[in-house]
């Protein structure tokens, strides 16, 4: 009798282990799809999103606008030539944009007459 109540037992654990399987199987599979569901959220596209990217698209540009005009007023500059003083190499109404952070030397003793 206790060979019989043996294998009661040990169908009873089998049976309990592959219900137990069957479970995490389910819930896995549930597990696996709350993903894709809140991939779909996320790739819904709504205005407040819209209003952000362009938030984001127009800081973008005043930044730009602002490191612009700090480099056009403190490092570069443009100058149109008046005149046909410098003919071979610049004509009239050419534009130029030279640094202003180069002071050339204007120290006479270099000069050697």
């Amino acid at each position: 009798m206790s060979n019989e109540t043996e294998k009661t037992e040990i169908a009873e654990e089998v049976a309990e282990t592959s219900e137990d399987t069957a479970e995490k199987e389910i819930t896995d599979t549930s597990e696996g799809t709350e993903p894709a569901d809140e991939e779909e959220k996320k790739e819904k596209y709504t205005v407040k999103n819209f209003f952000n990217d362009v938030f984001d698209i127009g800081e973008t540009l005043c930044i730009f606008m602002l490191i612009f005009y700090l480099l056009k007023a403190f490092v570069f500059e443009q100058a149109i030539v008046d005149g046909d003083s410098m003919v071979p190499t610049l004509h009239d109404k050419e534009k130029l944009l030279y640094s202003r952070m180069y002071t050339p030397d204007n120290d006479l003793s270099l000069i050697h007459i």
